[in-house]
């Protein structure tokens, strides 16, 4: 018997879609269809931007990890994005 199929509609696809990536160093990052940003990889000076102020030390992680937006920019849609060896950056 087969396995029943899944229907993925058109504004899922647009949601998963890569728009762009970027690779530093040894980090990498990349933004979806949602413009949601998503950055994994070394964060020994921070260049994934997941460092909680005040918290020491940078955890790396080999698992995609979305970032979270400053409240001023949640609804700006990303125009650009690139990766320095140590660093990351995005702008709208």
């Amino acid at each position: 018997r087969d396995a029943p199929c899944r229907t993925v509609t058109a504004a899922a696809k647009r949601e998963c879609r890569l728009v762009e990536v970027a690779c530093g160093e040894r980090h990498t990052a990349a933004v979806l269809g949602t413009g949601n940003v998503f950055v994994w990889g070394w964060n020994d000076k921070g260049q994934l931007g997941t460092l909680v102020e005040g918290q020491r030390g940078a955890q790396g992680t080999h698992t995609p990890t979305m970032l979270k937006a400053p409240s001023e920019l949640r609804f700006t849609p990303l125009r650009g994005l690139c990766c320095g060896p140590s660093s990351t950056s995005f702008w709208s």
